[in-house]
């Protein structure tokens, strides 16, 4: 049976590395990736209309396919990637509080292990655990994950369980 490793994303070159560690890892040992980006309501707008929400929905699926295949290539160009032994990657979406919706997504999944990329630039907030994603702060997310969560430091690409 397949693990499942969640990857919350954004669209930057940190969630591209991220990927891209992810789909090596994945061809490796056995895992089903799950591409996750949450938007928030205040960007999407305070009530959010239908089509409001079908449009976001619609970018977001669209810009994770293009990370997505960038960051194949990127693997692609470093070693041979053997798409055919990487498990599901699965694409998902959800507008709302951050953190709250990365912790429901890892309960409805079952999620193996989180694993995200993190654009700090200061070392020293990182080691404190200061670092965000997406503008917030993600201790809370590290306090109460049910699963593992590895996160990438910037800089010198390596991960750290946390």
């Amino acid at each position: 049976m397949s693990k499942k490793l969640l990857i919350p994303i954004e669209y930057t070159v940190i969630s591209q590395k991220t990927i891209e560690y992810a789909l090596s890892l994945a061809q490796e040992e056995d895992y089903e990736l799950y591409l996750f980006r949450v938007a928030n309501p205040k960007v999407v707008g305070r009530r959010i209309r239908r089509d409001t929400l079908s449009n976001a929905l619609e970018k977001a699926m669209d810009s994770m396919d293009r990370l997505l295949m960038r960051a194949i290539v990127e693997v692609s160009k470093t070693k041979a990637l053997e798409l055919s032994k990487v498990g599901a990657i699965h694409k998902r979406f959800s507008v709302g509080d951050l953190v709250t919706e990365i912790l429901k997504m890892a309960g409805n999944i079952s999620c193996d292990m989180i694993l995200m990329g993190v654009p700090s630039r200061e070392d020293s907030d990182f080691e404190k655990g200061n670092f965000t994603f997406g503008g917030t702060t993600v201790g809370e997310l590290i306090d109460k994950a049910p699963c593992s969560v590895y996160v990438r430091k910037t800089f010198d690409e390596t991960f750290i369980l946390l």
